[in-house]
């Protein structure tokens, strides 16, 4: 299998698909660069306008207004919203004139788009560079020298991952680059990043092995373009959006309480704001249920529609590898990861990555390559 591996870097270093994958990440890389330099929140000038009291304006260096300078922790900042935390931080994140949130915004998007790019690079270039083996005979040449069609498809397989984990390294690298030059630290919460980066990476994981699985599978680079091209929409989309609209609307809102859990709500929100309310993802009805000091406001129950249908949209939308796809900050990361939704979502992707490249093997070995 290294051989097979050697070989593959030593054909791609040789042909011309290295310069596509070459120039297209530097042109992704380049795009990330204007992206992030485009949002002010951390390029911005070194002084902020800020109103103090009786209307006087003063001018501040905008770094005692970044997250390192705030005296605030990334667990709370990543709490924020979600669940109830010390009202200082709380008090600190809200204020207009702070930029922690914005911050949080701008390295949760990072992580969350980090194999967009690695990605379609890699479904553009399976057809493209393994079509050309097929096409070539160089596969059928492999299997004529008594090499077996399993070595052959998983050499192929960790071949993909390994140019995807150099772009992600890559990528890592010079968001590091970034942070250095702007003299940025931005808040890193491990828990919650290294789940949603595994869950990014077992998304990508899986769209390649299915793009290769079918190129391995039909040995017909076309249908395998048109296979990459409908992959691609799993990185932006989240495929199980209907299932999601049609499960909300299984469920109705208990009235009976409604006008007095809605006054309560009011009244707390003017009183102590949103930090006064714990937020939950129920998995038994992917909603997501608010609590106050261990009540729940707003209950939900299921209607009468059949407990069977109600089931299977809850399983197709668990099953969806792109369940967490195209989804920017918006404080439901951390919901996501305490609450068990990423760990399910890691789990599919396993699941139907094993499941699409056990399919590939068996169809592979079979299969007669003729020509």
């Amino acid at each position: 299998m290294k051989k097979i591996i050697s070989g593959y870097f030593y054909r791609l270093i040789r042909g011309f698909e290295i310069w596509i994958v070459i120039g297209l990440f530097i042109a992704s890389s380049l795009f990330f660069m204007i992206r992030q330099t485009g949002s002010n929140i951390i390029t911005r000038s070194d002084d902020i306008v800020i109103e103090k009291d009786n209307y006087v304006i003063e001018k501040e260096d905008i770094r005692d207004h970044c997250f390192e300078n705030l005296n605030i922790s990334a667990k709370d900042l990543y709490r924020y919203l979600s669940e109830p935390i010390p009202e200082q931080s709380f008090q600190i994140i809200r204020d207009n004139h702070n930029f922690a949130e914005e911050e949080y915004d701008v390295f949760e998007g990072f992580i969350q788009y980090i194999n967009i790019f690695p990605t379609a690079i890699m479904l553009l270039f399976i057809p493209v560079f393994f079509g050309r083996m097929f096409s070539d005979k160089t596969i059928k040449n492999l299997i004529s020298c008594g090499l077996k069609k399993s070595k052959i498809y998983l050499s192929s397989l960790l071949f993909c991952f390994s140019i995807e984990m150099i772009m992600i390294i890559a990528e890592i690298i010079e968001f590091m680059i970034f942070c250095y030059f702007y003299r940025w630290h931005p808040p890193i919460y491990l828990p919650v990043v290294l789940a949603l980066l595994a869950t990014e990476l077992c998304l990508m994981f899986f769209l390649t092995s299915v793009c290769l699985a079918v190129l391995f599978i039909s040995t017909r680079r076309a249908l395998t373009i048109i296979a990459g091209f409908l992959l691609a929409i799993c990185l932006v989309k989240n495929l199980s959006e209907p299932a999601i609209l049609i499960l909300e609307d299984f469920y109705s809102l208990q009235t009976e309480h409604y006008d007095e859990d809605l006054a309560l709500y009011l009244k707390t929100s003017k009183a102590h704001g949103q930090n006064a309310f714990y937020y939950q993802i129920d998995l038994s009805s992917y909603y997501e249920r608010i609590f106050l000091d261990g009540k729940e406001l707003f209950a939900y129950e299921p209607n009468n529609r059949p407990q069977v249908i109600r089931t299977s949209l809850l399983a197709f939308i668990y099953s969806d590898p792109s369940l967490l796809s195209g989804l920017f900050a918006n404080h439901k990361t951390y919901l996501n990861y305490r609450d068990g939704v990423m760990a399910i979502n890691i789990a599919a992707n396993i699941f139907w990555t094993i499941l699409s490249n056990g399919a590939a093997l068996l169809v592979f070995r079979k299969k007669e390559l003729y020509g």
